[in-house]
């Protein structure tokens, strides 16, 4: 189970990164 928390950490944080962008772009835009 380690090694699927792992694998699905990583798709979390991979998917928080373009969230983090994509919160960015719609700052800057305003």
């Amino acid at each position: 189970m380690e090694p699927n928390q792992f694998c699905t950490s990583s798709t979390a944080a991979s998917e928080e990164q373009p969230d983090a962008t994509a919160v960015i772009s719609a700052l800057l835009q305003q």
